[in-house]
């Protein structure tokens, strides 16, 4: 099958869970936009690279996409995506969700920029995971997404086998 899906929320949220999930299901491969986006140890890649590899990845026939970047760009991926999935988890899940991971060093090497150290928690970072706020995101989301006639699906936190069996079924109602 051929899908192109964005996936979005706060950090923490379960993009990345989700999207190896939809991988697997769907056969799709996966973009994580820290590693493509992101440089050494999460710099940020120079804006003409950036967005070549942006608009090459959303070309290609079927994929994945993990990330929340809102660059410039991102208005042209939500209106390549058949489907943009919103993952709308509370701060009371991810910020602990992030702060585990950090911990325990669990994040995938493959969704992090090659040489960036996977337990380091930036001030940044932690400021971004405390104040970005989803009702935000997803009230503007709504917009571009109805803007550039693409489907949005919200998702509350839940276990991935049943976000999976959602979106499932989601895609398959949109195919008819």
């Amino acid at each position: 099958m051929e899908y192109r899906i964005c996936i979005l929320g706060n950090p923490g949220s379960g993009k990345t869970t989700l999207a190896k999930a939809l991988s697997e299901k769907f056969d799709l491969p996966i973009f994580h936009l820290d590693r493509e986006f992101l440089v050494g140890n999460f710099e940020p890649l120079a804006e003409e690279e950036r967005i070549a590899r942006h608009r090459a990845q959303i070309k290609k026939k079927s994929w994945i996409i993990d990330g929340n970047y809102r660059n410039p760009e991102f208005p042209e991926r939500i209106k390549e995506a058949d489907l943009v999935i919103f993952l709308d988890t509370s701060r009371v899940v991810t910020v602990p969700r992030v702060l585990l991971r950090t911990v325990m060093s669990g994040q995938d090497l493959k969704t992090i920029p090659e040489g960036a150290i996977p337990s380091s928690l930036s001030w940044e970072f932690l400021k971004y995971l405390l104040t970005c706020n989803r009702r935000k995101i997803l009230r503007e989301l709504k917009i571009i997404c109805k803007t550039e006639n693409t489907k949005l699906l919200v998702l509350k936190n839940q276990p991935v086998s049943k976000m999976v069996s959602e979106v499932a079924a989601y895609l398959k109602l949109a195919t008819k």
